[in-house]
């Protein structure tokens, strides 16, 4: 963890970004400047590129869908943690309480499962993410084993990346996401930081450049973390995470890294040499009032056993809070370059009611509405593929259309 005086240190540097002094260019689009600042490009939006009738827009009925009520099988979804499109006919699913990856059509046939629960080659203790590299290969990480596996989509085990082994400032810092760049290279951020006393802290993330094989070569840059919140019990110290807590997002094009630190509406925009640029357009995230504290309040009581309540309201009564909600949840980034950046919903951890566009260029285009209940874990050019749960929360993978203007 970054001592709490370089972590004052960044919020300087970063407020120094976004509002220092710089040398406005010429031929500046409309509603946005662009400015240097200490070799950063600052875009900075103050009003939509959209006009009314221009916007983009999701279907509101899927393409397809995958999944079932009381289904059996492939078919029965536990926990859907990232969803991937293979050559435009397949869809890849992996499955974080299965420890599976399957394969399907898109008209919902299942071809093939990769892996099952286990520690050994070609298998998986907690599946977080699944990437297609080229027409039949799958790039696969597994959070529990810290583990990068290279399959063949028939299963054939390729190869595995052992992704635990780093230090940083003198401590263990393994993966905890992973995401390859075009050059082969890849991208890791390391795990949060739940070590310390008990009460309020927060951490500091950390996206370091490693290359094929996962040796370390550098850290590209450090954001602001998750807050947690520490509590002793029965001898034992539990950290959660502090309710409406940011937490950094992130997404990669070719070489490039964009990361949305979550507590203002702008997104960096990082190199294998650093922060060379912050997309931002204008406004503040909603504070946290009393009100939002008591829906919270009321919504962990209904989920924990009768004997447990009293407790639990009592933890969450006392929890301090953030002055605001994060700005944006999630980050996506579509195969030319425009950069999606979901909103908060405002109810932890729930997919937002809308995401922000912006341009490769760093314009602010405007909003999508996202779908209820739906999940993007990927933008393609005419289409979106995500996870959506029904009432009973019940997961089901589904594709819709994407109609741009």
């Amino acid at each position: 963890m970054i001592p709490a005086r370089l972590t004052t240190g960044w919020a300087l540097v970063l407020g120094g970004l976004l509002f220092g002094a710089g040398c406005y260019r010429n031929e500046e689009p409309v509603g946005m400047t662009v400015r240097d600042s200490a070799g950063v490009t600052l875009w900075e939006s103050t009003e939509p590129l959209w006009q009314d009738g221009t916007q983009w827009k999701i279907d509101a009925e899927p393409l397809f869908s995958i999944g079932e009520l009381d289904g059996e099988g492939p078919f029965s979804f536990g926990s859907v943690t990232d969803v991937a499109m293979l050559d435009g006919d397949r869809v890849v699913v992996a499955d974080g309480f299965a420890s599976e990856v399957r394969v399907f059509t898109i008209d919902g046939a299942h071809r093939t499962t990769i892996g099952s629960r286990g520690d050994g080659p070609g298998e998986f203790r907690n599946v977080r993410s699944v990437e297609a590299v080229g027409s039949d290969s799958l790039l696969i990480f597994d959070l529990g084993l810290y583990r990068l596996s290279y399959f063949r989509v028939s299963g054939e085990l390729l190869e595995t990346v052992d992704l635990g082994g780093f230090e940083l400032d003198g401590r263990p810092a393994p993966a905890a996401e992973v995401a390859r760049l075009s050059d082969g290279r890849l991208v890791v951020r390391e795990g949060f930081d739940f070590a310390g006393g008990l009460g309020a802290k927060r951490d500091t993330a950390q996206f370091f450049i490693t290359d094929a094989v996962g040796e370390f070569e550098r850290i590209i840059d450090r954001v602001p973390g998750v807050r947690t919140v520490g509590e002793g019990s029965n001898g034992r110290n539990r950290f959660r995470y502090q309710a409406f807590t940011t937490i950094p997002r992130w997404a990669v094009h070719r070489n490039t890294v964009y990361i949305a630190p979550g507590e203002w509406f702008g997104i960096r925009k990082v190199t294998a040499g650093g922060v060379v640029g912050v997309l931002r357009r204008a406004g503040t995230p909603r504070q946290v009032v009393e009100a939002d504290q008591a829906r919270l309040v009321a919504d962990m009581v209904r989920s924990v056993p009768a004997e447990r309540r009293e407790a639990v309201r009592s933890f969450v009564e006392s929890m301090p809070l953030p002055e605001r909600f994060p700005a944006y949840t999630w980050l996506l980034v579509d195969p030319d370059g425009f950069v999606w950046a979901e909103r908060s919903s405002e109810t932890s951890f729930r997919p937002g009611p809308e995401w922000d566009v912006f341009s490769s260029k760093g314009q602010y285009l405007g909003v999508v509405e996202n779908p209820t209940g739906l999940r993007i874990f990927e933008i393609g050019r005419d289409y979106v593929l995500g996870a959506w749960r029904d009432e009973l929360d019940v997961p089901y993978v589904r594709s819709y259309a994407l109609l741009r203007r």
